[in-house]
């Protein structure tokens, strides 16, 4: 749920008061557990997926975009590029 939540903050908020924690506890909880924070977590869920999709799907890079809930190709291939060090395109190889 986390890594795919189109709306991330009120997402996380409704995890956190699930667990009958405030933003702030759930947020310190969550990276002394996982070793980063909540969004940096959700961002690497993210560019993982659309690893997976790039690799083994025919899916074009905006509809991966997409479907992963960016605005944009742009800042898809922005934030892939700046955590793989490639862009999309040409870690898929094409």
């Amino acid at each position: 749920e986390l890594a795919h939540a189109s709306a991330p903050r009120e997402r996380l908020e409704r995890i956190a008061r699930a667990h009958g924690l405030g933003w702030e506890r759930f947020r310190k909880v969550f990276a002394r557990r996982v070793g980063c924070s909540p969004g940096a977590y959700r961002v690497r869920c993210r560019i993982d997926r659309a690893r997976e999709l790039l690799l083994h799907s025919d899916l074009s890079v905006a509809a991966i975009a997409a479907d992963l809930g960016y605005a944009s190709v742009t800042s898809f291939t922005a934030q892939f590029r700046a955590l793989v060090g490639n862009p999309p395109g040409r870690f898929r190889g094409r």
